[in-house]
């Protein structure tokens, strides 16, 4: 597992990128600073990079890459696996997009945190009703701040019963 930002993403530098770049100097920095990163989604496959061993160690496996989110931080301290999609690629974590990423991290060990990244809060707004609840929303711009969308937890996992309930 690496604890540093792939080199890779800063040479390619379309918005994507860009983002996921943010995501692991702002947001991890400052709400996961000592979680792993074992998943980063660039551009192109050159510029994927993957911990599979990493994954595989926490019931984690990559079926189909494009239902893959962005980035994966695992977070041990906490005992929690960091989902983050930038919204620049799959769009942000709607009901839909929530409930691909509950089945690929069906088996998974560790509680899952659901992360939707955007650039601004002027990128957000079109975005707000199509947030999934019980997801977290950071914004490149403000990166000491989350925004939470209910639920009883602050960037925290639920357990699988209470996935079921949040998605219906």
């Amino acid at each position: 597992m690496t604890r540093t930002p792939s080199p890779m993403l800063s040479r390619t530098p379309s918005s994507r990128n860009q983002l996921i770049e943010a995501v692991l100097k702002g947001f991890r920095e400052h709400f996961a600073p000592q979680s792993d990163i074992t998943h980063i989604t660039g551009t192109t496959e050159d510029h994927t990079i993957t911990d599979h061993g990493a994954l595989s160690n926490l019931g984690v496996s990559i079926g189909s890459a494009s239902d893959f989110p962005d980035v994966v931080l695992v977070d041990t301290v906490h005992q929690r696996i960091i989902v983050v999609e930038a919204v620049t690629s799959h769009g942000p974590i709607s009901d839909f997009r929530r409930r691909q990423l509950a089945d690929v991290f069906s088996d998974a060990t560790l509680g899952i945190v659901y992360v939707t990244a955007f650039e601004s809060r002027a990128a957000f707004t079109p975005y707000v009703s199509e947030i999934s609840w019980e997801t977290e929303v950071w914004l490149a711009d403000a990166p000491t701040h989350l925004i939470h969308f209910d639920g009883k937890r602050f960037l925290g996992p639920y357990n699988a019963e209470q996935e079921k309930s949040a998605t219906t």
